[in-house]
């Protein structure tokens, strides 16, 4: 399997594909920019169809269980902070992108101020719910009234899920359809480090902007507590 490196023209966001490997001969195949859609044409490496390397990566939830269940702070969850004034809306209807909730005009309490929103909406990163693998995120060191919300760890498996190696809005931000080993230290999402060390507290620092980015509705059953922070 090969991952490959792409950077968009259009909006200028680095990101990773993998399953960029053709059965058959070398051909061109479009690859979407995961943040702006825009279309990038590649050529793709042929493998003859008799090999039997397999393109199709593993259902995420069964590669994190298997590898990390294991560490102390695994849960078989992953997490979503939200205002407190929202918890009836989302207890009734799941989570929603935002982009869509607007479009309903239906009103929400957002964690980001004006500066933040502009950025979700200048590049297009309104239309995912985001989500992240611990239940605490620097982003929400300032506000008051919130809850962390534990998502069931299967949403992971549908399809067009991104993972963002931190701040999803940041300039040097990198987007993956996978969750590469290399980029993201999953040992400092869920063991236990003395967070007072420097080299602890960079690692979990790190780790606590890792971002999940969902594009479709998380319906009221899939999430599984709701706890004041």
């Amino acid at each position: 399997m090969m991952n490959v490196s792409f950077n968009c023209k259009t909006c200028n966001s680095s990101f990773y594909v993998n399953n960029i490997i053709n059965i058959g001969s070398p051909s061109n195949k479009e690859v979407a920019c995961p943040i702006c859609q825009s279309k990038i044409l590649v050529l793709t490496s042929g493998i003859p169809t008799s090999s039997k390397i397999q393109t199709r990566r593993c259902l995420i939830s069964d590669f994190l269980t298997k590898n990390y269940s294991h560490l102390p702070l695994f849960k078989n969850c992953i997490y979503h902070i939200t205002s407190e004034k929202n918890i009836k809306l989302i207890q009734q209807n799941g989570l929603s992108p935002y982009n869509i909730l607007k479009g309903l005009n239906i009103s929400v309490t957002t964690g980001g101020d004006s500066s933040s929103l502009f950025l979700d909406n200048s590049l297009r990163l309104d239309k995912y719910i985001h989500l992240s693998f611990t239940p605490w995120c620097p982003m929400f060191a300032n506000k008051n009234d919130l809850y962390s919300l534990s998502i069931s760890l299967d949403i992971l498996d549908q399809p067009d899920i991104i993972f963002c190696n931190k701040f999803a809005t940041s300039k040097d931000a990198v987007f993956y359809d996978y969750i590469d080993t290399n980029a993201f230290d999953l040992e400092a999402v869920y063991d236990c480090y003395d967070w007072k060390t420097t080299e602890g507290q960079s690692r979990r620092n790190q780790a606590e902007k890792y971002e999940i980015l969902v594009p479709t509705n998380i319906p009221p059953d899939k999430i599984l507590e709701y706890k004041k922070l």
